[in-house]
């Protein structure tokens, strides 16, 4: 008996996470039906062990929601803020437009490309979309809140980040497009294919 309430402790489940912090656990459980998690049955429960690779794949589903949910702008200044203690800074909602052909289906690997109006492209590959939907905002937030790249690489972070960064302090307008798909032994080829043909924010600044 205690064993089973001992197991039963270490379980958590979406709506629980959801409710937690705010979210409607409806448009939790859509968010992660749409990541197509490969452990993860189409009408198994979404109950996980905490701090199991399942849960933490699914808090980081609920982050993205969370951030998505602000209504905190971004904040206009010449350097990123540095926030005070248990502050945290977002960027505005809708910071990109997010276009998807009908011929391209972003669960397939693929080609995108970041548009900076006024400033350039950038070309980059991926085999599961949230890279591009997910990490580049993670990585602007980093930026905008004064937080590492990486704790072993501070200040890794690559010219697209800082170019959105930019971008989207100023109110540029910036379109994220999936371009096409590609089978994934294709991906490095058509990649530099057409980083060479329009990928003008690839690589390092020149001046």
């Amino acid at each position: 008996m205690e064993e089973r309430k001992a197991m039963k402790a270490k379980l958590t489940n979406a709506a629980d996470m959801a409710r937690s912090v705010g979210i409607d656990p409806k448009a939790f459980r859509r968010a992660l039906r749409a990541e197509q998690f490969a452990w993860h049955s189409k009408y198994s429960t979404w109950s996980v062990t905490i701090d199991s690779a399942e849960h933490i794949a699914m808090r980081a589903v609920l982050a993205a929601l969370l951030s998505n949910k602000s209504t905190r702008l971004t904040v206009k200044v010449d350097q990123p803020k540095v926030p005070a203690a248990g502050e945290a800074l977002f960027l505005e909602s809708g910071w990109y437009s997010y276009v998807l052909p009908e011929n391209v289906d972003e669960k397939r690997p693929g080609i995108y490309q970041w548009n900076i109006d006024g400033v350039g492209s950038y070309i980059g590959k991926y085999t599961w979309i949230n890279r591009p939907k997910q990490e580049y905002e993670k990585n602007i937030l980093k930026i905008l809140n004064g937080r590492p790249y990486r704790p072993q690489k501070p200040a890794g972070f690559r010219r697209i980040h800082r170019e959105l960064f930019e971008a989207a302090r100023k109110g540029l307008a910036i379109t994220l497009t999936i371009l096409e798909n590609v089978e994934p032994a294709l991906l490095n080829q058509r990649e530099r294919e057409l980083i060479a043909e329009r990928g003008t924010l690839n690589g390092p600044k020149r001046n």
